[in-house]
C-alpha cells in the first residue's frame, strides 16, 4: 500500500511535498493530497471532499511521539551524539507535519516582533557569524520564548490536550485537575527551556511593559499583511 500525505499548499507542510517531487518519488512511493484543516475537508485525491476528522481526528496535530525530551537535551548538550541528533531530526519531521497541517500559532506571531523590535540581544554562539550584526534573537527562541505563558492562557480552551502535552514532557498528569493544565503545562516548558538556555521570558530581551503597545501593533500589522 502506498502511504499518503494530507498537506496544507500554503504552509510549511507543503516542503514535504516539494521534497517528495523533487526527489521523484510521488505517485510511486508516496501519494500527496491537500486538505483544508480549516473546513475539515480533504480537497483533492480520490477522497476529495471527505472528512478530514476521519483521517485524522487529532486534525491539527497528525501525532505526538511520547518522548520526554532527553533526545532534545542531550543533542543539545552534546553536538557529537549521533544516536540522538537522529532522533532529533525524526521528531522534526513529526513536527513539521503537525505545523503543516495546523497552520501558524500565538508563539509563532508574537516572534517576529520581539525579534524585530529587539535592541540589544544576542544569543551566545552567534558572535561573528556572518550576517549577524551585533544583536540577534534566533527564530526558535523567539518563538519558545512565550511557549510557557501563551499555553497557560490557552489551556482552559482544552485543557485535557494540554495536560497530554504535560505528560510528554514526563510529568505524572493522572491525578492532575483540568484547572491546574495551563500551570502544569507552563511550568514544564520552563523547566524544559532552562535546559536548552532559552531565557525566561521576553524581559530577559530587554522588553518591558511600555513595549507592549509596540509589541501588539507590530503583531497587528503583520496578522492583516499575511491576510
Amino acid at each position: 500500500m502506498t502511504p499518503s500525505l494530507q498537506y496544507t499548499p500554503t504552509s510549511c507542510g507543503a516542503d514535504k511535498y516539494i521534497a517528495a517531487y523533487i526527489a521523484g518519488i510521488l505517485g510511486s512511493k508516496l501519494n500527496a493530497y491537500q486538505a483544508d484543516i480549516r473546513a475539515e475537508k480533504v480537497l483533492t485525491g480520490p477522497n476529495a471532499g471527505a472528512d478530514f476528522m476521519k483521517i485524522n481526528p487529532k486534525g491539527n496535530v497528525p501525532t505526538i511521539v511520547l518522548d520526554d525530551g532527553i533526545n532534545l537535551r542531550e543533542a543539545y548538550r552534546d553536538a557529537g551524539n549521533r544516536k540522538a541528533h537522529q532522533q532529533m531530526a525524526l521528531a522534526a519531521t513529526f513536527a513539521g507535519m503537525g505545523f503543516g497541517n495546523a497552520g501558524v500559532h500565538l508563539c509563532h506571531g508574537i516572534s517576529y516582533p520581539i525579534s524585530g523590535l529587539n535592541r540589544t540581544y544576542r544569543r551566545p554562539g552567534y558572535a561573528g557569524v556572518a550576517g549577524v550584526a551585533g544583536k540577534i534573537v534566533p527564530y526558535g527562541i523567539s518563538v519558545a520564548v512565550t511557549a510557557p505563558a501563551v499555553f497557560e492562557w490557552t489551556a482552559p480552551s482544552n485543557p485535557e490536550r494540554h495536560l497530554e502535552i504535560a505528560g510528554v514532557f514526563g510529568l505524572d498528569v493522572a491525578r492532575a485537575k483540568k484547572e491546574d493544565a495551563g500551570r502544569i503545562l507552563a511550568d514544564a516548558l520552563r523547566g524544559f527551556l532552562f535546559d536548552l538556555d532559552v531565557p525566561n521570558g521576553i524581559s530577559a530581551f530587554e522588553f518591558c511593559k511600555g513595549d507592549v503597545k509596540a509589541l501588539i501593533l507590530d503583531e497587528f500589522v503583520l496578522a492583516v499583511f499575511c491576510k
